[in-house]
């Protein structure tokens, strides 16, 4: 362990980070010089901001978003959920507006939910329309109907027929669907 020789020494972590942190330090300078070469002048139009990128600090590091991926128009609530809690999430961390909105959304549907949005949501309205719109018109077209109902259902029939973890999987992935429900209800019905 103490061999100097060894090859998983500690310095061999170290020398990584050094060159990390030497790469992050130059990063900042071209940053800093490309600021000010970018520099509006009196005579050069003003380039807004990107909503792909946003300050998460005054020290200037930025962070850019991974788009989430299209959504097609599966009618199936988990898929309708996870894509919208994404999309929530990149609209708050880049700022979008109308007519941003609008036009994000043009390309991120695909199939049936492009025929539905542009159905719907006309360019003419793209000044005006709100993620919060969409997201309310979204869920009440691709939500399956009776959601909670076959939810109910499928909680009452869950049994372990295959593997614990199979079994655990299933029970997680409806128990968070469904409301929230006392412990020991959650310990009784896993037990059974």
């Amino acid at each position: 362990m103490d061999d100097p020789t060894n090859i998983d020494t500690e310095p061999q972590v170290l020398v990584p980070q050094a060159l990390l942190q030497e790469m992050q330090r130059q990063l900042q300078e071209l940053q800093a010089a490309a600021a000010l070469h970018a520099a509006p002048t009196p005579t050069s139009p003003v380039t807004p901001r990107t909503p792909e990128t946003i300050s998460l600090s005054p020290a200037g590091q930025h962070l850019k978003p991974t788009r989430p991926t299209r959504y097609s128009g599966i009618k199936d609530y988990t898929t309708i959920e996870n894509w919208i809690a994404s999309v929530n999430s990149y609209f708050a961390l880049t700022g979008a507006k109308p007519p941003h909105v609008y036009h994000w959304l043009n390309t991120n549907f695909t199939d049936e939910a492009a025929i539905w949005f542009r159905y719907h949501y006309r360019e003419d309205q793209a000044s005006t329309l709100t993620w919060e719109e969409v997201r309310t018109a979204l869920r009440n077209f691709f939500t399956p109907p009776n959601k909670d109902r076959r939810l109910h259902d499928e909680w009452a029939q869950l049994r372990q027929i295959t593997t614990v973890a199979d079994y655990v999987g299933r029970f997680y992935k409806l128990g968070m669907q469904l409301p929230p429900m006392e412990p020991t209800h959650l310990l009784d019905k896993f037990l059974r």
